[in-house]
């Protein structure tokens, strides 16, 4: 073949390669996505707003051309694939982002009743509740643990996600309460001179240890062979060394000079029954006051500043008596002779222009005994109990005691009608005079009412109420 030719073919063939390498290197060449991040997280209940990023093809913007497919449901934790990608006929291209859907919140533990506990010291804690609540997975009350320790109960819990808290409940166990104790019969009686002198005993309770009357101790130094007054003083301490006393005066009095066995205001009545109802009127005194009404009994009542003006309007037309407790029932108004008066005078205004008169009995919270006033003012007690006789005002205590405010009321008291009827069986005094603390605030005292009613009726106990000619009936006074 001639050069000439030869050398034409060499050069056409150079040629088509050229041309054929040009066109692969375009047509195979890949457009270059370009993202911020690979991965991202976004918290779950937000919004996802995607994230920036370019594509080049040539060096040329191709951004608008790239198609995103995928989606993130921010309403559910987990892992979401978006698809960012370029497709032509020649060119090919896309990259993935991970998009994680996180819940990084810790859940609340909320708990019922106080943050710290007052208890006894070796009391058993009974839980009062608590309640969790996670943002993503809702209430997961179920899921807390709780560990009790002497001090302390730890609450924990953990949600769907991993993300746990844990809070505390301090229990202050510590007993600074001073044991109740109650005389047996009445706080003053007479006997005969050269007669035998037989004591009736006090009972006692403690809010930790319970009844605890096998440790009072008895000082008495009644000498019936000699005209006189004596005293008769019970102690009790409960295993916090809390100590407390009570005493019942002895008159010891020749029947041949015709002493007479009055002592303080009226006459010691045996085998009466003075129902009396602190801390009213309340949502129970209505059905109580149907209950005094169906048997003709006639109570009294001293009440406080709550409830309706109503009620204490039907107690006093119905024939009741209404004394006067405190308006605020507030320990504060031991502060000062000024700060109790103050109170007195609110209940007394209340009561007067509720029914027109002013009552003259009252009855201090805790009782003339009470020791709680202490950490007011010391002596207020032994100063009030004689400044409100000295303004004409007669107070009253109690010599029966049915707990429906303390013993009663207690947690671990599953049926609580009958302790409160129990009590009240055990208190009486067929022999004197019986004054019976009862509060028309409780519900297990209006249903234990009727009962207690048949059973005083049954064993021939007469009901009246407090009147002029009520002997008074005093605690021994400890502050």
């Amino acid at each position: 073949m001639d050069n000439k030719y030869i050398k034409y073919f060499k050069f056409l063939f150079i040629f088509c390669i050229f041309i054929i390498s040009i066109i692969y290197s375009f047509s195979f060449t890949k457009p270059d996505i370009i993202l911020d991040k690979d991965t991202i997280d976004v918290k779950v209940f937000s919004n996802y707003d995607g994230i920036n990023y370019k594509a080049y093809l040539y060096d040329k913007d191709i951004t608008d051309k790239i198609n995103i497919s995928g989606s993130v449901d921010t309403s559910k934790v987990g892992t979401y694939d978006i698809t960012y990608s370029y497709d032509s006929f020649l060119n090919s291209a896309s990259k993935v982002l991970k998009v994680n859907v996180i819940d990084d919140v810790k859940p609340v533990i909320s708990l019922d009743g106080d943050l710290k506990v007052k208890m006894c010291p070796h009391a058993e804690y009974k839980e009062i509740g608590y309640h969790a609540n996670d943002n993503y997975d809702g209430d997961i009350t179920s899921k807390v643990t709780s560990n009790i320790s002497d001090n302390k109960v730890t609450y924990s819990v953990s949600d769907s996600s991993g993300n746990s808290t844990s809070t505390e409940r301090i229990l202050n166990r510590i007993d600074d309460q001073i044991p109740s104790i109650v005389l047996k019969g009445d706080s003053v009686i007479n006997v005969n001179l050269n007669s035998t002198y037989s004591d009736e005993g006090a009972v006692a309770e403690d809010d930790c240890d319970g009844d605890i009357s096998s440790k009072i101790s008895v000082s008495n130094n009644v000498d019936t062979s000699k005209v006189g007054s004596y005293e008769v003083t019970y102690s009790v301490s409960d295993e916090s060394n809390n100590t407390t006393s009570i005493t019942r005066t002895v008159n010891v009095v020749d029947s041949s000079v015709n002493t007479s066995n009055n002592t303080d205001t009226g006459k010691n009545e045996s085998g009466v029954i003075y129902l009396t109802f602190d801390d009213g009127p309340g949502p129970y005194t209505n059905d109580i006051l149907d209950i005094l009404k169906k048997y003709d009994i006639k109570a009294t009542f001293f009440v406080t500043g709550i409830g309706s003006d109503s009620v204490i309007k039907r107690e006093y037309l119905e024939g009741h008596t209404i004394g006067l407790h405190t308006y605020t029932h507030k320990w504060d108004i031991y502060s000062s002779v000024d700060s109790y008066f103050n109170d007195l005078n609110e209940i007394q205004d209340r009561v007067y222009k509720i029914t027109g008169e002013k009552s003259k009995y009252i009855r201090f919270p805790g009782g003339s005994s009470n020791t709680i006033s202490k950490s007011y003012s010391i002596g207020i007690m032994s100063t009030l109990t004689k400044e409100v006789e000295n303004r004409g005002y007669k107070y009253f205590d109690w010599n029966a005691e049915v707990g429906d405010a303390d013993t009663c009321a207690k947690s671990s008291v599953t049926n609580k009608e009958a302790c409160v009827l129990n009590n009240f069986k055990k208190s009486l005094y067929k022999n004197g005079t019986n004054v019976v603390l009862l509060h028309d605030i409780k519900s297990y005292t209006k249903n234990a009412l009727e009962d207690m009613i048949k059973y005083a009726l049954s064993n021939n106990y007469k009901f009246k109420k407090i009147d002029d000619n009520t002997k008074t009936m005093h605690h021994h006074v400890n502050n």
